[in-house]
């Protein structure tokens, strides 16, 4: 069973992406969660090795909503959580370190 599943839509425009995408596999190693990018085009998409991370890729931007909606359709059915956060985010900042 999932416990949480983080939804990333994506336009590929962030210069932080990568570091984002580094600190969140931190955040949730050994965890029961999983990780679901939604790539709308843009910079070069990240490299997910599968298993627990998931890469959804929409052939145009379609925005922010349909993004994570997709997300949530490529969610497992029986995650407890869904977050669902932008590709900029800064764990660091968010998590008060």
């Amino acid at each position: 069973m999932t416990a949480l599943s983080v939804i990333v839509p994506s336009l590929g425009r962030s210069p932080w992406q990568q570091e984002m995408l580094a600190a969140l596999r931190a955040e949730l190693a050994g965890q029961p969660a999983e990780l679901i990018w939604v790539h709308q085009g843009g910079a070069p998409a990240p490299v997910l090795p599968g298993g627990r991370e998931h890469f959804v890729r929409l052939p145009h931007a379609a925005g922010f909503a349909v993004a994570a909606n997709f997300g949530l359709v490529a969610a497992d059915s029986k995650s407890t959580a869904i977050a669902i956060v932008n590709d900029d985010l800064d764990l660091a900042l968010a998590s008060g370190a």
